[in-house]
């Protein structure tokens, strides 16, 4: 039986993807030829959603290097344990059928977030929609996408039942409505000035046959003109595709006159333009158009000529235009064009044999034409306040100056724009100095900074309990990283008197509302069987309080343990009074120097071995020693009980730099406000700076005065964190 791991031999593959897949089953590969795909099936008995196969998909098309191959495509199947009703299927699969469904079909997408589902019995989804006719047409579609997933993939052989609800008046119905009556009258005002410029060129076309009046004796001689001698003439100059006209017996070139003001060179021309994009080979003959990005001239003295190039983009691609003149020529047709000018070129795209590129070569005319770009528009009836915005100032997040967002914002009518960089605030006085057409247009002065908790406490909730008392040193693993929606699903402890453990407390945990997800028993090694006949919490939790009694509480990183004891106790209607202490902050108050102060770093720093890291009676039993290593330290430092340690064991400025960061929104709402944000900007810069300007909570609570916080972008879930060795969240 092989597996997915070894599609990783000597592949450097994410730690995360390469933990959850490396112990999957490859069942069979099989290649399309035709379709450069090559298919993975995979079995396992966990559930693994979508989003982790798609990383997977992604890692494994970067690198693995196989010939015909330029898409890897994984198909999946399932047999889940049974602690996997189809309900609890369901909970933890939709976020997967959702991405399925935006990925293939945008409308089943749309008609999926507006349902809502629920379970009859075991077997029988309950679909509720709104009561339109086009969802009642395609219930049918929504249900066989459904139901091909859970059967294929998973075995489950559900039934479906409908009910149509009436739809609410919603806002964003409004703002549909409101969007489409603007696009009406903004096609009224364009029919409207269309009519007006059909009278303008009419006029125009008016004036031209007066001047042009065959009666003039200045024109008597045009006039006698017929057009088959015209074309004579024509076909006599041009010679076919040649722009300049030789006349003979004369040594001098005269470039053809269009009667068309807008032709820059050679004969005017119509036809639709072919996008750069499209232009993958020697095509022939075509009319192109662009933006000039660049225009090269070069002089051949052996020849007396000289070759332009002119660079045109049409925002989908971009192609070189090659003329070649003589210094008359040059110099008058150079006149005519500058870099940013937009024009429609007839030539022949071919490759040129010296450059080795596709251009345009041979061109036949050159025409003036305008701006082509569609203006980007916000229809929205409710306008937005763009509260997070980075401008060129934040390295690799931004490249569009201040100037310029602003103006774009004021086009759309929006009313404000917070300018938000990262860690900086070097764009305010360009901004505090743009031009503004509306007065009422309000800039919001902002950053977006690297925040730090440097409030975490050592000891929390203390009593003045010596450190030669009693402590229980614990660890927990869960479902996940919030009290409020995950479960404990193990729970290990050792207590400690006198500094000597005594006593050792072990148990699984059955969660009730969750299971246990590829990601925890990649992390843990626990999986859903491990815990299928465990005691539940509310059996656990009170043996566990009972054998803690009123020892002091130790863990690593102790506030995420305790939040899901005190969670659970609260639920149970468990009164706690629970004093406790985080190793992790005494790590940090010891040892400063260090950059991470996680388990496994701290244990190689006192020289400990941590054999089964992330198993709870494991991780108590080695913080348990840790906890014995650092008081001995702490009585060094003239700290002999958890006051002294409280008051001393405060976090030096290295550490805190080194700790890790959350972004975070800070805004200024006055002028007091804004001094606030400069001290803030500053003293992360000079003082906190650790590969990035780090802003300690400590500080944002002293300079608090006029200043509006705001939640920002995450880097990373709290799972990559701790797979990269991190500190790990505060829940």
């Amino acid at each position: 039986m092989h597996k997915v791991g070894e599609l990783f031999a000597g592949k450097k593959i994410k730690n995360d993807v390469a933990l959850l897949f490396e112990d999957v089953e490859l069942d069979r590969m099989a290649v399309n030829e035709k379709a450069g795909i090559l298919k993975l099936y995979i079995k396992d008995t966990r559930l693994i959603v979508k989003q982790e196969i798609r990383e997977l998909e992604r890692e494994l098309s970067r690198k693995l290097q196989i010939k015909g191959v330029s898409k890897i495509q994984v198909v999946e199947k399932y047999t889940l344990p049974g602690v996997y009703t189809p309900k609890k299927w369901f909970e933890n699969y939709s976020d997967s059928i959702s991405l399925e469904l935006m990925e293939n079909d945008k409308f089943l997408y749309t008609m999926y977030h507006e349902s809502e589902f629920s379970f009859k019995d075991d077997k029988t989804l309950v679909i509720s929609l709104p009561d339109n006719i086009v969802f009642r047409n395609r219930q049918d579609d929504l249900r066989h996408v459904i139901d091909k997933i859970a059967f294929d993939r998973f075995g489950y052989a559900l039934e479906f039942d409908f009910e149509y609800i009436k739809p609410k008046k919603s806002r964003y119905k409004e703002e549909s409505e409101a969007r489409v009556k603007q696009r009406i009258e903004k096609s009224i005002r364009e029919y409207e000035d269309a009519g007006k410029s059909v009278t303008e060129t009419e006029s125009k076309i008016e004036s031209a046959e007066n001047i042009n009046d065959t009666n003039a004796p200045d024109n008597k001689d045009k006039a006698e003109n017929k057009p088959q001698d015209r074309g004579a003439s024509y076909n006599k100059g041009i010679k076919g595709r040649k722009n300049l006209r030789h006349e003979k017996g004369e040594k001098q070139y005269k470039m053809v006159k269009s009667d068309n003001p807008d032709v820059l060179f050679g004969r005017d021309f119509d036809g639709n333009s072919i996008e750069l994009a499209e232009i993958r080979d020697e095509i022939g003959e075509a009319i192109v158009r662009g933006r000039i990005i660049s225009i090269d001239t070069r002089f051949f003295e052996k020849t007396g000529k000289y070759m332009m190039k002119l660079e045109l983009s049409d925002f989908t691609d971009s192609i070189k235009v090659k003329f070649f003149f003589n210094e008359e020529f040059y110099k008058e047709f150079s006149a005519k064009i500058n870099e940013g000018d937009f024009i429609s070129v007839k030539g022949i795209v071919t490759e040129d044999k010296f450059d080795r590129e596709i251009e345009v070569n041979s061109p036949v005319g050159v025409k003036k034409i305008s701006d082509f770009r569609t203006p980007r528009e916000d229809n929205s009836a409710y306008k937005r306040v763009e509260l997070h915005c980075h401008t060129k100032m934040s390295d690799m997040d931004g490249v569009s100056a201040v100037e310029d967002i602003i103006k774009q914002a004021e086009h759309f009518g929006h009313k404000a724009l917070a300018v938000t960089d990262h860690g900086n605030v070097q764009a305010f006085p360009l901004a505090n100095h743009a031009k503004l057409k509306n007065k009422d247009f309000k800039i919001l002065y902002g950053v977006e900074g690297y925040l730090v908790n440097d409030l975490q406490k050592t000891v929390t909730n203390d009593k003045g309990q010596k450190l030669d008392g009693t402590f229980v040193v614990f660890d927990i693993e869960t479902t996940g990283f919030s009290p409020c929606t995950d479960e404990i699903i193990e729970i290990g402890a050792v207590k400690v008197e006198n500094l000597k453990v005594t006593e050792r407390y072990s148990t699984f945990v059955h969660p009730v509302n969750k299971v246990i997800s590829p990601r925890i028993q990649a992390l843990t090694s626990i999986d859903n069987a491990m815990v299928k006949d465990a005691p539940t919490i509310d059996t656990v939790l009170p043996e566990f309080l009972s054998f803690c009694g009123d020892a002091v509480l130790v863990a690593h990183n102790a506030d995420f343990d305790v939040s899901f004891i005190k969670a659970n106790a609260e639920r149970l209607g468990i009164p706690t009074d629970i004093t406790y202490v985080d190793t992790m902050g005494i790590s940090r108050y010891l040892f400063p120097e260090m950059a991470k102060h996680n388990l496994d770093a701290v244990c190689k720093k006192l020289k400990l071995v941590n054999e089964h890291h992330h198993r709870a009676v494991d991780d108590a039993a080695v913080t348990a020693k840790i906890f014995e290593k650092m008081i001995t330290m702490l009585y060094e430092h003239e700290i002999y009980d958890l006051k002294d340690l409280k008051e001393k064991g405060v976090m030096p400025k290295e550490s805190v730099a080194k700790l890790h960061y959350y972004h975070v929104i800070i805004l200024a709402k006055n002028e007091i406000g804004r001094r606030n944000l400069y001290k803030l900007v500053s003293m992360s810069n000079v003082e906190y700076f650790h590969t990035r300007p780090k802003i300690p909570k400590s500080m944002i609570a002293k300079y608090r005065e006029g200043l509006i916080i705001g939640s920002a972008c995450e880097r990373g879930e709290i799972y990559s964190a701790l797979v990269r060795g991190e500190d790990s969240a505060v829940v």
